[in-house]
């Protein structure tokens, strides 16, 4: 799966989990602010390709060569970097590096940290279903765990992703408020943009 399709099932997962975060009110939204929302944004398209760092062909590692260069290095692609192992690593990380960030940027820290984190659990869950899985428990365990395998670029890729759309929808539709909500977030957003 590229990065496109990676940021796209990021962000769709990412929607319903901020509307489950802010008990199904979008319009909570608004005490999160532009930063936090902008933050949370960014950390989900940082997150979305980050477990790719382990491939030297993928966008992360082009962008950040000599990290990646190394990671390649060291890590199978979709070894390490696609394991839970990873994912509380980004955690921690984050969590040591909160205290050098200016207590007026905590709360966008926070969103950029939860975005990241978010980001890259999707991105492990989207792998499990399409290629031949992930390595879910490494180092500790080499055992790949799959729910499809569906081919990376193939037809069936396609398919699958316009079936996430498809239940996207779905469930903004079973969310009758959500429309509502959503004009009025925007309203918000517009006034605090003023």
């Amino acid at each position: 799966m590229d990065y496109r399709n990676h940021l796209k099932s990021g962000a769709l997962l990412g929607v319903v989990a901020i509307d489950r975060l802010y008990e199904g009110n979008l319009a909570n939204l608004t005490q999160l602010g532009l930063l936090g929302l902008g933050s949370f944004a960014l950390g989900l398209s940082l997150g979305s390709g980050l477990p790719d760092i382990d491939h030297h062909k993928s966008l992360i590692a082009q962008k950040l060569k000599a990290i990646g260069w190394m990671i390649s290095r060291f890590f199978s692609h979709r070894g390490f970097t696609h394991s839970i192992a990873f994912v509380i690593s980004v955690y921690i990380c984050f969590m040591f590096g909160e205290k050098y960030v200016p207590s007026e940027y905590n709360l966008a820290y926070r969103y950029f940290a939860f975005g990241t984190v978010f980001g890259s659990s999707a991105h492990i869950l989207m792998d499990m279903f399409i290629g031949n899985g992930v390595r879910l428990f490494a180092p500790i365990s080499q055992r790949k765990f799959s729910f499809l395998r569906i081919r990376s670029g193939s037809k069936a890729e396609a398919t699958f992703h316009k079936f996430l759309l498809f239940l996207f929808v779905l469930y903004l539709i079973f969310r009758t408020s959500l429309g509502g909500e959503l004009l009025s977030l925007l309203g918000s957003i517009s006034l605090l943009a003023n």
